[in-house]
């Protein structure tokens, strides 16, 4: 945001965000439309125009099975 701004920004650290969704939730047609948005094209186009972000995760679905393995990578 503060490039859009004309501001200068020091990042002094990268944090992770992981969006949280419960089983009985992930077929909701909201939940399903949010999801899609995240792998659509444009959305993604849109997202890396903003600095400091990293988003190459963006829209990856983890499980509890495989967390760990993904996440690290």
């Amino acid at each position: 945001m503060a490039g859009i701004l004309g501001l200068g920004f020091v990042p002094l650290r990268w944090e992770r965000f992981d969006l949280l969704i419960a089983r009985e939730c992930f077929f909701e047609r909201g939940i399903q439309s949010f999801i899609g948005l995240l792998h659509e094209k444009p959305f993604q186009d849109l997202a890396a125009t903003f600095t400091g972000y990293d988003i190459s995760l963006c829209g990856k679905m983890l499980f509890p099975d495989n967390f760990n393995k993904e996440s690290s990578s």
